[in-house]
């Protein structure tokens, strides 16, 4: 049986060493190891040892690494293209029982694997094909990029052993007696940057290639073939690419308290959340949620769901509570994309009830994104944007009858399509976001000027789609929250000018209470609302648009505000 290689790195230095046994590897002070004959993953810390399930495949091998939040991940390959990922330790140690994250479908003829935890990226080989790069972290698309194939697309004939360093790809090809040195664009796009004469790889039938040592200028490699096995210097500059460039920006991980019940199909369904804070009783506030595919889920603060109302595609929905003529009513309002209407409900603050008051016809087409505001005066707003960047801002006004309906009161275009919107009522200003360039400010006013100002714009903080924007009105201090699809994460600001940036959130997997992160986060909301317990000081709350831990249809993820607060040292 040919030899298996598994990578030892650690996240947090650049001083590499690999183990030299091919059949364990070790990450956070653990050992990993196949067991060939139960075909079962045994993960030993010294004091203590837990065991991955047994698969119902065989398997080829196994690479783990460490995640920002210090998550102990282990993937595994086995035969005909099978792969799987698992949560086997955290911060505190090994987990009691090993929590299965995701499956991953490899290349049929994969066979080996190797992490490297700079750049958080799994590459595995094809065999007579090339080399593929996934990304490595639980919450992230399963997708593939190649990194280096096999002819007749390249000269390289046979790809027989490769190791990662520092977000680059060191492969062998003994064939050509060559070691080549691949890197990514700005794009992504690996290109082969270096080749250094391999000096006899052909002969030593070379099969693993592994860190030795890293000094400055110097990376040892260590290769193991049929015929022997000898160290191999080549000169080495930064081992961080541009795409690994820090940020003065703070990036801080938290971990979700709760999660609600999944929406009842697989696919892009549940997307943007609104909290519905009980005037009296905060243990009974509420938080609904979209399912674009048909209806909208109302939540207790568990995360159970209590009801399902099957209204329609609705998109986006946000809550007021204030009066509508001489009525105290809590109003609801979403964006219905089956009927482009304004759809809204009132929430019986006695039984906690939501009900479905009645549409309100608009002039959209492809009504998209909403959210809803209250002035200084009380009156209350609905504004709603499509797909054209047009924004259609909407008086609530009482209807013969003790209905609500709703009309004009003015308009306004971005650019390009938008989605998220916000208003801070406590100032009278609205947030809008533009998915591919930024955010802007603008006086909710509609007698005002709909001339807006820069906010933030898309670049290395805050990545495309511009998603849900959320505003928290602090004792101290306003913060605007931002969904930066585009890399998983959430930007907090500033709500004044100039709009400084505090911090970068990414919400991460808390495998004792078997809750996965979050990542493509459509919408979001936060409340700065005392709602008792672990959220005295607020709950933020965000769609998941990857269900793991186990996969399952998209849900909604609660995390105290408390924790972002202290972890982005927060007024």
């Amino acid at each position: 049986m040919p030899l298996k290689i598994h990578s030892l790195t650690a996240a947090t230095s650049l001083a590499l060493m690999l183990l030299a046994s091919p059949s364990i590897a070790a990450t956070g002070g653990s050992q990993v190891r196949i067991d060939s004959k139960l075909q079962q993953v045994v993960i030993d810390s010294g004091s203590r040892q837990t065991k991955i399930p047994a698969t119902h495949f065989p398997l080829e091998s196994t690479c783990d690494f460490v995640d920002a939040a210090g998550n102990h991940l282990v993937t595994l390959v086995g035969e005909e293209g099978r792969g799987q990922q698992w949560q086997v330790g955290d911060k505190q140690g090994l987990l009691p029982t090993p929590v299965k994250v995701r499956d991953i479908a490899l290349p049929p003829t994969a066979t080996t694997c190797v992490i490297d935890p700079i750049s958080a990226t799994l590459f595995v080989n094809e065999e007579g094909v090339g080399l593929w790069a996934y990304p490595a972290d639980a919450e992230s698309e399963t997708s593939r990029t190649a990194v280096l194939l096999e002819s007749p697309y390249s000269e390289f004939k046979n790809i027989a052993a490769f190791t990662a360093v520092g977000g680059q790809v060191v492969v062998a090809d003994p064939k050509l007696d060559v070691l080549a040195i691949l890197t990514p664009d700005s794009k992504g796009v690996w290109k082969e940057t270096k080749r250094i004469p391999g000096g006899g790889l052909d002969a030593l039938d070379v099969e693993i290639l592994k860190v030795r040592q890293f000094v400055p200028g110097t990376l040892t490699l260590h290769a193991i073939g049929d015929d022997g096995e000898r160290d191999i210097k080549v000169p080495w500059g930064s081992m961080l690419d541009s795409r690994n460039a820090t940020t003065a920006v703070p990036t801080v991980t938290v971990k979700p308290s709760a999660q609600t019940t999944p929406v009842a199909r697989m696919g892009d369904a549940a997307d943007d959340p609104a909290i519905w804070v009980h005037p009296r009783d905060a243990r009974k506030s509420l938080v609904l949620g979209t399912d674009k595919q048909g209806g909208l889920q109302v939540f207790d603060l568990q995360g159970k769901r209590l009801q399902d109302l099957r209204i329609g595609r609705v998109n986006n929905v946000d809550v007021r509570s204030g009066r509508i003529g001489n009525r105290m009513m809590h109003i609801a309002a979403a964006s219905n994309r089956d009927n482009e209407t304004l759809h809204l409900f009132s929430i019986d603050e006695a039984t906690g009830k939501v009900k479905a008051i009645g549409e309100v016809p608009t002039q959209h087409k492809e009504i998209y994104g909403l959210c809803m505001a209250k002035d200084r005066n009380g009156a209350m707003y609905v504004i709603a944007n499509q797909k054209d960047s047009l924004f259609v801002q909407y008086r609530l006004e009482p209807k013969a009858g003790n209905g609500v309906t709703a009309s004009k009161v003015r308009e306004f275009k971005l650019g390009s399509q938008p989605e998220g919107c916000v208003s801070n009522d406590r100032t009278g200003e609205l947030f809008v976001g533009e998915e591919a360039e930024g955010v802007y400010v603008l006086a909710l006013d509609p007698n005002a000027s709909t001339a807006m100002r820069d906010v933030i714009k898309v670049g290395d903080v805050l990545h495309k789609d511009v998603e849900g924007l959320a505003i928290y009105n602090g004792a101290k201090r306003d913060y605007l929250i931002v969904s930066s699809q585009g890399n998983d994460r959430y930007v907090v600001l500033d709500a004044q000018a100039p709009y400084q940036v505090r911090g970068i959130v990414r919400i991460m997997a808390d495998a004792r209470t078997g809750i996965d992160g979050a990542s493509e986060t459509d919408g979001l909301e936060v409340t700065s609302a005392n709602l008792g317990g672990i959220y005295s000081q607020g709950m933020f709350v965000v769609q998941d648009g990857r269900k793991r831990m186990p996969e399952a249809p998209q849900n909604f993820k609660y995390v105290p505000w408390r924790s972002i607060a202290e972890a982005l040292k927060l007024d």
